[in-house]
């Protein structure tokens, strides 16, 4: 019987050390995270500061209607390329799961030959996108997931499609490209919630995938004709 409580009091002891070894483990490890929370969010805005970057259009195509040159295709496919090297991991999403569900590295690098490809993709005079209201969590060893609200701003044609943090897209203006009769140049302002996730490779932290969920506030008004001018100027 002593030595059957022998045994009962030991695993009773390994088990509390262990349970203890564990805590202090868990508690650790999120202390360190919440050291690793700037360099998260510092890399998801550097990443959204170069997209709207990359939207401005040179201003040689701020034409309706009009082709880039093979040589323009080529440089606007590498910088885009290069911005997406920079800030993504490439990573496998479900098939099921692109598109609907989730943009990842593969993705973003197909939708640049829609832009570039679509002769009627308008143009864009000034952008800015600021993220708000972030949230960041730890998501497994070494990952994280930040999610936020991106407040977005451009000026362009109504037609224009433009780049977010989220990829790709044209949804904000229904112009009908068939019209004689040319665009307008307007800015828009919407938001749009976006999730990233993100893993640190190299003691760097990269996005693996994205989630965007609906179009908020979507207000859309003509530029006056001073307000064009000055955008010009700039």
């Amino acid at each position: 019987m002593k030595k059957f409580l022998r045994k009962v009091n030991r695993g009773l002891v390994l088990g509390g050390v262990l349970i203890i070894g564990t805590t202090i483990y868990i508690i650790a490890d999120l202390k360190n995270f919440e050291k690793e929370k700037p360099a998260v969010e510092q890399r998801v805005t550097e990443y959204t500061q170069a997209v709207a970057k990359f939207n401005i259009t040179p201003d040689k195509y701020r034409e309706y209607n009009i082709s880039l040159s093979k040589e323009d295709s080529q440089k606007t496919a590498a910088d885009w390329q290069a911005i997406l090297d920079e800030y993504w991991l490439d990573t496998k999403v479900p098939t099921d799961d692109i598109y609907y569900f989730y943009d990842n590295k593969s993705y973003l690098e197909e939708s640049v030959n829609y832009y570039i490809e679509n002769k009627q993709r308008g143009y864009v005079t000034d952008i800015s996108i600021d993220l708000t209201d972030c949230k960041i969590k730890k998501d497994g060893p070494d990952a994280a997931v930040m999610k936020c609200i991106a407040n977005i701003y451009y000026v362009g044609l109504e037609n224009s499609g433009i780049f977010t943090p989220g990829g790709y897209n044209n949804h904000y203006t229904y112009f009908d490209n068939d019209s004689p009769i040319e665009p307008k140049l307007m800015q828009t302002t919407f938001s749009e919630e976006i999730t990233f996730f993100l893993e640190k490779k190299a003691d760097d932290w990269k996005i693996t995938k994205s989630e965007t969920y609906g179009h908020m506030d979507v207000n859309v008004s003509k530029v006056q004709e001073s307000d064009s001018e000055s955008n010009s100027e700039n």
